[in-house]
């Protein structure tokens, strides 16, 4: 154990040297770049880059700040104020590296008695009239969209599957994301703020970004492998979260190639989607395929002429408002609607948990069955090639992955939302509002949808291409994002500085300048190809 904490502190402080070495001193005036303090390897080398472009093109100074002490029970406690004084001070492991990459100040948000009475008002108002959970996910303050974020966060934080709006445990952390608010609300007035780069989008984290940007302020997050630009793209109208967007530009983007071109594209979407489903390719956030070719000497479903149906299980703490808002605010209050559905029919019904489920979407997901003997419960492992070999009829989803997959076999796949990544094509069954998904999951001998093959190729193509797992940063992402004996991504340990030690090139550090550089200039929500030009 304390071999690898030597050697862990040595990676750090070579990575240290290294960033001294190629990010110079540069001259800034009072204008601020903030960026998120956070301990995650990956993201902090991407930020390194992004930081000092932005900064030196804007001449402004760069300053990191805490973003998840509301995740933390301990968040005040004397302990862990003179922790941070002295990382501060000393440069001690993550203040260190953000200190080598050109970060002048750290910043904690404070709560003074102004933040507080203010934020108190805010939470009696909210609470004067009953509220529901909608009214949660659709909260704003000073006309900023913020409740999707507290939703979530209470989610993530508790570990919990829905929300007791009239527990004080909600209101007392409602009350601390106000007063966060409030913090960063102030400190956008009374700065000069010009840009903002933060690691997610979602949680809590992503309030000052939602400020940053409601003031028209440039805001980058990092999604899966890359910073993306959220100027101007969340959209409370649309009730859109800019978070893993990249689906809202294929169409766009794929129209610019020309005909010859759009035809290989598409041989290579078919290509890359077998790849997929015959389980020799997965998404780089995944541990091993939900594909594997496997025989199972038990028959998991009934032999009989009803309709066949999937509900296909997410992560009830996994940030449903990912993508914006759904049909249902969380992924409990889906069930609850599916439950009334499978009460209403009289189709074969299963469910299929998520292969990464925790304890307690595990325990909600058995209540379910529990409570609806009707309903099959498959293994969690199940693969998915055996469940499309089984001639399935429907799959039920809010805005998985599966619709995209088990198309590929055939299979409709019903999403519970219009703010999913295939809503744009034509090989989901997407339902523009609640009252049609009813009608659908109640009429579905009626159903005559036909998958569109070329429009599904077209998705996988795009996806594999222009998505959030691009190799334009890190060039061999299997190797960055392969899990360790610790089950962790190397992307999240120190690992990833050797990695990126290793891999380092003062050409590939050029292209990496030029290619930023290109990007923030272009304004566009993603990087492509055409910022390596």
């Amino acid at each position: 154990m304390l071999n690898n904490y030597l050697s862990d502190l040595r990676i750090i402080k070579k990575y240290i040297n290294h960033n001294n070495h190629i990010f110079k001193k540069k001259e800034h005036n009072n204008q601020i770049f903030l960026v998120e303090f956070n301990g995650w390897q990956g993201i902090q080398i991407a930020l390194s880059y992004l930081a000092n472009v932005f900064s030196r093109k804007n001449k402004c100074k760069i300053v990191a700040f805490d973003s998840y002490s509301l995740f933390h029970d301990n968040k005040n406690n004397f302990l862990n104020k003179i922790k941070w004084n002295i990382g501060k001070l000393f440069k001690i492991k993550n203040f260190g590296v953000y200190s080598s990459f050109g970060v002048t100040d750290f910043i904690k948000p404070k709560y003074d008695s102004s933040i507080e009475k203010s934020s108190l008002k805010k939470v009696e108002k909210f609470f004067k009239k009953k509220k529901n959970l909608k009214d949660l996910e659709n909260f704003r303050i000073e006309n900023i969209w913020i409740g999707d974020l507290i939703y979530d966060s209470y989610l993530k934080k508790f570990s919990t599957h829905t929300i007791d709006l009239d527990s004080k445990k909600f209101k007392l952390f409602f009350f601390e994301c106000l007063c966060n608010f409030h913090f960063w609300s102030k400190y956008f007035k009374k700065n000069n703020i010009k840009g903002i780069a933060v690691g997610h989008s979602v949680y809590v984290s992503g309030i000052p970004l939602r400020i940053a940007d409601y003031y028209n302020i440039s805001n980058f997050s990092f999604e899966g492998s890359n910073f993306v630009n959220g100027t101007g793209r969340t959209s409370f109208k649309k009730r859109e979260n800019h978070s893993g967007g990249h689906f809202r530009y294929y169409r766009k983007l794929f129209k610019k190639f020309n005909r010859s071109q759009a035809k290989k594209n598409i041989a290579l979407g078919q290509k890359y989607l077998k790849e997929l489903i015959q389980g020799k390719k997965i998404y780089y956030y995944l541990e091993k395929t939900a594909f594997p070719k496997k025989n199972y000497n038990i028959n998991y479903f009934k032999k009989s002429k009803k309709i066949k149906v999937v509900i296909f299980s997410h992560v009830f703490s996994d940030s449903p408002h990912v993508f914006g808002n759904h049909f249902f605010p969380d992924f409990n209050e889906w069930f609850k609607f599916l439950e009334k559905i499978v009460q209403q029919t009289n189709y074969d019904w299963y469910l299929k948990p998520h292969p990464q489920e925790d304890k307690m979407t595990k325990k909600i997901v058995r209540l379910f069955i529990k409570n609806n003997p009707s309903i099959k419960l498959l293994p969690k492992n199940l693969s998915n090639s055996y469940i499309a070999r089984k001639k399935i009829d429907f799959a039920l989803t809010v805005y998985g992955t599966i619709g995209s997959e088990l198309s590929g076999y055939g299979i409709k796949t019903i999403n519970a939302s219009k703010n999913n990544p295939t809503f744009g094509y034509n090989f989901c069954i997407n339902p523009k509002n609640l009252n049609e998904y009813k009608k659908i999951l109640l009429n579905l001998k009626k159903n005559n949808f036909k998958i569109n093959k070329k429009d599904l190729f077209e998705f996988h193509y795009m996806k594999r291409h222009y998505s959030d797992f691009d190799n334009f940063l890190f060039t061999d992402l299997d190797k960055y994002f392969k899990f360790n004996n610790q089950m962790r991504r190397n992307i999240l340990t120190n690992r990833c500085y050797k990695y990126w030690l290793e891999d380092f090139s003062v050409k590939r550090h050029k292209i990496i300048i030029k290619m930023f550089e290109n990007f923030i200039k272009s304004g566009d929500y993603m990087i492509t190809n055409s910022h390596l030009e």
